[in-house]
């Protein structure tokens, strides 16, 4: 009988977590600098906060979201700030300098969360009055398009004045790789050809390698890429000189396929976090 009863309080108690846990707000996929899912900000408000977070990251590295809905219960919003955090991992790998918005609306809540990266910029007692002196005053006048604007150029203002790596640029021009590189290794394996009547079988195979190095080089600014691409190019072109009926099929699949393959690594697009972490730094308030 007792194990009977201590069965059936488990159960119970299993139950009741699972509806708990159903109960959850979940968390919307990161896919934009705000996230507004109660439409209080105008259209305009979102564009001007979107375009200067979109510069703050460009210029700083550091990623700040504005996340707005209508209420986190049953969890505090604490707790649920927490959760987006994990979800979207924003800020850089390493350097952990993201942060977020999180308002509440129906609750009347708004919270500051603050990555491991940014609490010496924007430590507790910062954002409490960021939330306090400057968020909830507009909110209490129902201006939430101020309110979010005024907060935000706040939190951009601390994270400016704290002294972070630069953004990594290396990628910036990933378009214009992704277009011209492919080309650039085609007019390069056909140049082997006049290069290798030049100076000969091996001369004109490390000139191929070192002018597809260099090509690769200055498109991405990376040197291991650079060196990758003067390896394989210089091996093309031996193969090339070696046997030259066989390699012309296959040098043009193999660049084709590196080509695409280069260009297929580095996309994506859309927004995304970058894998910085949250400990729970940050403050919240009422209005």
């Amino acid at each position: 009988m007792l194990r009977l009863r201590a069965a059936a309080v488990a159960l119970l108690c299993f139950a009741a977590e699972f509806a708990f846990a159903q109960a959850l707000v979940p968390v919307p996929p990161l896919s934009a600098r705000v996230i507004d899912l109660t439409g209080v900000l105008s259209g305009s408000a979102v564009n001007r906060i979107e375009t200067e977070l979109a510069a703050l990251e460009a210029h700083k590295g550091s990623q700040i979201v504005v996340l707005i809905v209508p209420t986190t219960h049953p969890e505090e919003i604490e707790q649920y700030g927490i959760r987006v955090a994990d979800q979207w991992k924003l800020g850089r790998k390493g350097l952990d300098d993201g942060a977020i918005l999180l308002v509440a609306k129906d609750d009347r809540r708004v919270r500051i969360e603050v990555g491991y990266g940014l609490e010496g910029a924007l430590p507790d007692a910062v954002a409490n009055r960021i939330v306090d002196e400057t968020i909830a005053p507009h909110f209490k006048l129902g201006d939430y398009d101020g309110g979010v604007e005024a907060g935000i150029a706040q939190m951009i203002a601390v994270v400016n004045g704290e002294p972070l790596p630069e953004p990594d640029r290396r990628w910036e021009r990933h378009s214009s790789v992704h277009n011209v590189l492919p080309l650039a290794l085609i007019v390069v394996v056909v140049a082997s050809g006049l290069l290798r009547a030049l100076f000969g079988r091996l001369g004109g195979s490390l000139a191929t390698g070192g002018l597809a190095g260099a090509i690769a080089w200055l498109l991405t600014h990376v040197i291991a890429l650079g060196a990758g691409a003067g390896v394989l190019a210089f091996l093309f072109a031996m193969l090339l000189g070696s046997n030259r009926g066989w390699s012309t099929g296959f040098g043009g699949g193999a660049v084709g396929g590196w080509g695409g393959g280069f260009g297929g690594g580095g996309g994506g697009g859309g927004f995304s976090g970058g894998g910085g972490r949250f400990g729970g730094g940050g403050a919240s308030g009422s209005w």
